[in-house]
């Protein structure tokens, strides 16, 4: 889903949302993102 917990790093999430966007709402520049998958 489009749901997720953020556990640390919300400084990162402030750099993601201070990215300058087109009118379209994408990223000027393209972003580059790894994410972890956590099952229980």
């Amino acid at each position: 889903t489009v749901f997720g917990e953020i556990v640390e790093g919300l400084d990162v999430l402030d750099k993601l949302m201070a990215v300058r966007t087109q009118s379209n709402g994408r990223p000027v520049f393209p972003l580059k993102m790894w994410m972890k998958v956590v099952k229980k």
